[in-house]
């Protein structure tokens, strides 16, 4: 009788395990929270937005799943409220990351960043360094110089800007999000002509876990 009593509750002890791993532990689902690595460039700035925009939609889906049906002046109100009560949830969320990303400028702004230039391009890139954080964005800025200015993409004649494209590159070789064209403004149409052109590093939740494996920016041909 013992031995049945024991196996019971055992089996009994299995199964509690099986229903919270189900459940997730009785907390966020397993794996909707999970921390990405840190990258050696752009530092925990992707965790950061993988986290408050999993955060945001977990907010949202809560939302969605406690619409009223309004069938009078009542409900009105009280969806009012709860809607009210899921802004201030979110507001809250967006001044915790706006504080996150402060914390991290220190440490993030002014840091160089690896890059590569295609040859044939009529000019090179002296400098690549991070300049600012904005929310989800990572501003760069770049400086250039022209080594020939016959080949190189310049536009205007009073105000010569060089047409610059790039895109940025992961670990695996793999171009992240589609290329970026910039104009930047040269001291002259000429070569050894100089200027500084801005980029930005959008992360979003759909290519958040490819810049945490950010490795490089590539100018390249259009």
């Amino acid at each position: 009788m013992k031995k049945v009593n024991l196996l019971l509750s055992v089996l009994a002890g299995v199964l509690v395990m099986l229903f919270l791993a189900s459940c997730g532990g009785g907390s966020a689902s397993s794996g909707s929270t999970k921390k990405l690595a840190k990258n050696e460039i752009l530092g925990d700035m992707p965790n950061a937005v993988h986290q408050h925009q999993l955060a945001i939609k977990a907010i949202n889906d809560e939302s969605d799943a406690k619409q009223i049906e309004i069938k009078s002046q009542k409900d009105f109100v009280k969806q009012k409220e709860l809607d009210e009560k899921f802004k201030e949830r979110k507001k809250k969320e967006d001044d915790k990351f706006s504080e996150v990303i402060e914390k991290m400028k220190p440490e993030l702004v002014g840091k160089n960043v690896p890059f590569e230039v295609e040859e044939g391009l009529g000019y090179e890139v002296t400098s690549c360094k991070i300049s600012d954080l904005e929310s989800n964005s990572v501003r760069i800025e770049f400086e250039v110089k022209v080594t020939d200015h016959k080949i190189a993409t310049i536009t205007g004649r009073s105000k010569p800007e060089l047409v610059v494209r790039a895109c940025n590159i992961d670990n695996a070789g793999n171009q992240i999000d589609n290329d970026g064209a910039f104009y930047v403004k040269l001291t002259e149409n000429a070569n050894g002509a100089t200027g500084k052109g801005d980029s930005y590093f959008y992360i979003r939740e759909k290519n958040a876990t490819q810049y945490a494996d950010f490795a490089k920016i590539r100018f390249k041909r259009d």
